[in-house]
């Protein structure tokens, strides 16, 4: 993280969120704490000893922290009404995927995040990776902001699963009729969710000389694609 970014966040929590720094330790401190921990999957005895200050200190201001990011989240991670009805202004200017793609809202993926799980429920986060990992669902916009955020699925679940898990929270942004998220091959091909069609090449290295439509998808095959949307 950059430095004018992490006292812009700072600034934000202390102002907008009222955090407010402690006799003992700073708002900028507590901060730092929080995002070593999250960043670097650290434990509160190796915190204290580099930050120098008592463990039941590093736990209360991590939560303290913590408590207002959830916070954050909720007001940041949402989409604009707009951009789930219209066609984003990106795709109007784009003569090649505007008309084939006008659809689109936006991208969603899921990824793993490392985390540490003590007793029995440490086997439901091993994933198949043979990793102890959180599920992440993330859904973006054309302009590369996130507009939800889905968490804490353990590891061991397939992408179908976390998304069928968050598509039943109330303020998950199904996409509308006519409209569409691209996915990757880990989910299924359905109606509002675009997904490479099976046993097609897509990636850049595969298309050195040659279009990828006109090489790789006939006509039929390009308008059961856009059927599903």
């Amino acid at each position: 993280m950059q430095p004018e970014v992490f006292l812009d966040l700072c600034d934000k929590i202390e102002n907008q969120y009222k955090m407010k720094s402690s006799r003992n330790m700073s708002v900028k401190e507590s901060v730092a704490i929080f995002l070593y921990i999250c960043g670097h999957n650290a434990t509160q005895r190796s915190v204290m000893r580099m930050f120098g200050h008592s463990q039941e200190s590093i736990f209360r201001k991590f939560h303290e922290v913590l408590d207002v990011m959830e916070l954050m989240a909720i007001d940041m991670f949402k989409p604009d009404p707009t951009n789930l009805t219209q066609v984003h202004r990106k795709l109007q200017s784009d003569r090649h995927y505007g008309s084939n793609f006008k659809g689109c809202i936006g991208a969603m993926d899921g990824t793993h995040v490392p985390v540490m799980v003590s007793g029995r429920d440490q086997q439901r986060y091993w994933n198949r990776k043979n990793q102890c990992s959180m599920n992440i669902l993330g859904i973006c916009n054309l302009d590369m902001l996130f507009t939800y955020a889905y968490v804490g699925v353990p590891g061991s679940a397939h992408d179908a699963k976390v998304l069928a898990l968050a598509m039943e929270d109330p303020i998950f942004p199904h996409p509308p009729l006519g409209k569409y998220y691209l996915v990757d091959s880990g989910y299924a091909l359905r109606r509002g969710y675009l997904a490479p069609y099976r046993q097609s090449r897509y990636h850049h290295g595969q298309f050195q000389n040659q279009a990828p439509y006109r090489s790789y998808f006939s006509a039929s095959t390009f308008r059961q694609i856009l059927s599903c949307c």
